[in-house]
């Protein structure tokens, strides 16, 4: 037997038979030594080649815990505690999960306003873009044939007063009471033909801003009942659209918390809280996506209507490795069914 050494020591051990009648001599064995001289760097090699994958692993793990347990292994030490104890966090350990999700700011109050009656348009005040206060007038419709009527039934009021009045002086109770009768139809009348004309001249419901409608060139023109004038939104109180992916549209539900930035501020972030949560997908940005409406208090004089920005939604604490592996396991069970 020829021990094989090398720098680290022996590294193999090569047995040799022969008849006993004729054994080996010294010059021989250094002959065999020299011969099996080069290739001594290469039996490490096949030895590792030649293992399983299971052992690999078994003298790797091996030789890297016998250099962390040299007594002056201290950062080797460090980072080994640091690695099992991240391990364990990873696998026990919880996070506070916040979805990324694309939000848009809407007004809280949006109202239409269409045509009450069948006249033409005379007056137009106010378009698209200008803000407007409660009770100031918008458009007015053609209405001067109303406010005759009214006067003819004011005077025709007046007259049946005057015929109770001589009917009572006369002491005729019947006469009295048709007077009264004709002057209660009269009113009602008159009440009726009010509401026509207070419907003809068009009136902002809120302090807003008029986000559509243009009828500058429309003046002159009968338009038909129902044809939409103004659509006029709240300029003060706003409410954000949140787009909720289908994956994660079981985690999000009323009450949840978050913070919105727009991506014309993105250094302002704002709180808002999650108000309902639309029971139906709707498509957007390509994508199948469930609306949640969500009440921030946004006062700054820039926000306007359909401003873009992200939000995130503050779900609660899910394990570690959920969150940074979730999206890889859906994945995972939706192409490869597992």
């Amino acid at each position: 037997s020829i021990p094989v050494t090398t720098e680290d020591g022996t590294t193999a051990i090569i047995s040799l038979a022969r008849a006993q009648a004729s054994p080996f001599d010294e010059k021989e064995l250094e002959h065999i030594r020299a011969l099996i001289a080069p290739h001594v760097a290469a039996f490490g090699l096949v030895d590792r080649a030649g293992r399983s994958l299971p052992a690999h692993a078994l003298d790797s793990t091996r030789n890297a815990l016998a250099t962390v347990v040299q007594p002056t292994a201290w950062a080797r030490k460090a980072a080994a505690v640091a690695l099992i104890l991240a391990s364990l966090w990873f696998c026990f350990g919880v996070w506070s999960f916040r979805l990324p999700v694309a939000a848009t700011v809407a007004p809280s109050q949006v109202r239409h306003l269409s045509a009450a009656m069948e006249a033409p348009l005379v007056r137009v005040h106010f378009t698209a873009g200008d803000a407007v206060r409660a009770g100031d007038i918008l458009c007015e419709f053609d209405h001067a044939e109303l406010i005759l009527d009214r006067q003819r039934l004011l005077a025709e009021l007046a007259m049946r007063r005057l015929e109770e009045g001589k009917a009572m002086a006369d002491g005729s109770r019947v006469d009295a009471q048709l007077a009264q009768a004709r002057q209660q139809v009269l009113a009602a009348r008159l009440g009726i033909l009010d509401e026509r004309i207070a419907r003809a001249v068009v009136r902002a419901p809120f302090d807003g801003v008029i986000v559509s409608g243009d009828l500058r060139a429309s003046v002159g023109e009968v338009l038909p009942m129902g044809h939409p004038l103004f659509k006029l939104a709240t300029s003060s109180a706003w409410k954000l659209e949140l787009e909720i992916p289908q994956s994660m549209s079981d985690q999000v539900r009323a009450g949840l918390g978050g913070s919105f930035v727009t991506h014309a501020r993105p250094d302002e972030a704002q709180r808002f809280e999650i108000t309902r949560v639309t029971p139906a997908a709707v498509p957007r940005r390509g994508a199948n996506v469930y609306l949640a409406e969500a009440h921030a208090t946004m006062d700054q004089p820039w926000m306007r209507s359909g401003v873009e920005g992200q939000a995130r939604i503050e779900i609660g604490d899910r394990p570690v490795w959920w969150v940074a592996l979730h999206r890889v396991i859906d994945y995972l069970r939706l192409n490869f069914w597992l």
